[in-house]
């Protein structure tokens, strides 16, 4: 599906013409806008792209960057690179609005091994701008969760206090592969136009139960600041098997781990009282006279 950044594109001289003579505020809002999918960008394919492509410049120059990216891009993910290409216009002022609104406006898909090297300043092919305004921006998160390894994956889901601005995080449970991620993200660009077929089932928002929320908390993950959403399949049978699933897989291991926090917490608490009133109960030194 085509962006409207495409659209904009198409016009000769709309970027450094009528666009830059908005102010801040209203240039924003129409990037915003421009930026704005029901798609969740999948940040890990567009950096594996980007190093595959970096590997074979130096032998490949028969066409630009730009169409070899998006020949390289899943169907799905074309129209953010067309976004992403309008936020990093060539004026300093566009890309400081375009940056912004790129980041806050869409969902992105990032698991648990990038968001390490995301923080430790490892990630290939994201800048330092790019990288800090992934922690600073971002308002949706989606987490892939393996069938093969979701409750070590739940057990770590703190890690994503550092969104600095999150307001949603998705959990998607029973992921086998790349291959379901790249399934689910087709079926979102492409539905209602183009219903899935018979084996594939259309994936939805839906909330946490409650339980869930509260034993996240347990472990420190801040759902004070954000709700916590399941992407799961939008049936109510189906649904509520994938939810009792990760109920068997998760929650007495989140309980456990809940309650060892709050014994720790507790004991550092009686600890630091310990200290202070044992500080406070020293007696003073006497000062004598020469």
């Amino acid at each position: 599906m085509a962006s409207a950044a495409s659209k904009i594109n198409e016009r000769p001289g709309a970027t450094s013409g009528s666009l830059l003579t908005l102010p801040d505020e209203i240039l924003s809002k129409v990037l915003a806008l421009v930026s704005a999918s029901k798609v969740p960008v999948h940040l890990q394919h567009f950096l594996d792209v980007g190093q595959k492509l970096g590997e074979s410049c130096s032998t490949v120059v028969s066409a630009s960057i730009e169409d070899r990216f998006l020949d390289e891009l899943h169907m799905s993910q074309k129209e953010h690179y067309l976004d992403w290409i309008m936020a990093n216009g060539v004026c300093r002022r566009l890309r400081a609005c375009g940056l912004e609104a790129f980041f806050s406006t869409k969902s992105f898909m990032i698991a648990l091994p990038l968001l390490k090297s995301i923080e430790d300043e490892s990630v290939t092919n994201l800048s330092s701008d790019s990288r800090a305004a992934v922690l600073s921006s971002i308002r949706h998160v989606i987490v892939p969760l393996p069938t093969y390894s979701v409750a070590s994956h739940v057990t770590r889901l703190p890690v994503y206090n550092a969104f600095q601005r999150i307001r949603i995080l998705s959990l998607q449970p029973a992921i086998r592969d790349d291959s379901d991620l790249f399934q689910f993200l087709e079926i979102v660009a492409t539905y209602p136009r183009r219903p899935p077929g018979p084996y594939l089932r259309i994936v939805k928002q839906h909330p946490a139960p409650q339980d869930l929320v509260n034993l996240l908390q347990g472990i420190g993950l801040d759902v004070a600041r954000f709700k916590v959403n399941l992407l799961v399949d939008d049936s109510d049978e189906r649904r509520r098997l994938i939810i009792d699933d990760l109920g068997k897989q998760v929650y007495s291991y989140l309980r456990f781990l809940g309650e060892q926090k709050a014994k720790r917490r507790k004991a550092d608490i009686q600890d630091s009282s310990t200290s202070q009133t044992q500080t406070s109960s020293s007696p003073v030194p006497s000062q004598h006279s020469p």
